[in-house]
C-alpha cells in the first residue's frame, strides 16, 4: 500500500467551491480501518497489536508520516481518548516490521470508535510517500 498526499485539492486561485487554494497549505492524508463501536467482545480481548511492514518511499522536505491507533469518544465531541503513534517519516529503504499496541480492556471504551492506520502531512507539493504491507490488527499473543 502506498500512502501519500494528494495535491489535487491545491492550486493557485479560487476553486469552483469558492475556496482559495494555495500550494503552501498543509495537506493531510488519513487512511485507516475503523471499528465503530468498540464492543464488549473487543474489550474482553484486552490488548491488541497493529503490526505492519514498512519501507521508505519518496518522502522529503517538511513532509511527515505516522502509523496510529486511536480511540474517539462520540459522546464527548469525538475527543481522542487514546492516540498511539509511531513516526514513519524516516523509514529505511528495506522492509522493517513495526508494531503498536493498545489496551482495550477499559470498560469505558465500550461504544467508542477505534481507528488504526496511517497519516501523512505535507505542503509546497513536497513528496510524502511511504510503503506499507502485511497489515495485521489482532489480539496480542
Amino acid at each position: 500500500m502506498s500512502i501519500y498526499n494528494d495535491y489535487n485539492c491545491c492550486g493557485p486561485g479560487v476553486d469552483d467551491r469558492g475556496h482559495f487554494n494555495d500550494p503552501s497549505d498543509l495537506v493531510q492524508s488519513n487512511v485507516f480501518q475503523e471499528e465503530n463501536p468498540i464492543t464488549a467482545a473487543l474489550i474482553a480481548e484486552g490488548v491488541f497489536e497493529f503490526s505492519f511492514d514498512a519501507k521508505a518511499g519518496d518522502i522529503s522536505g517538511s513532509s511527515t508520516a505516522i502509523a496510529f491507533i486511536r480511540t474517539l469518544d462520540p459522546n464527548a465531541g469525538f475527543a481522542l481518548t487514546n492516540d498511539i503513534t509511531v513516526d514513519t517519516t524516516d523509514l529505511a529503504d528495506d522492509w522493517e516490521r513495526l508494531t503498536l499496541s493498545i489496551d482495550l480492556s477499559d470498560p469505558l471504551l465500550e461504544g467508542q470508535i477505534l481507528q488504526f492506520g496511517f497519516a501523512t502531512e505535507a505542503s509546497n507539493f513536497e513528496p510524502s510517500n511511504n510503503f506499507y504491507d502485511n497489515l495485521e490488527f489482532c489480539p496480542a499473543p
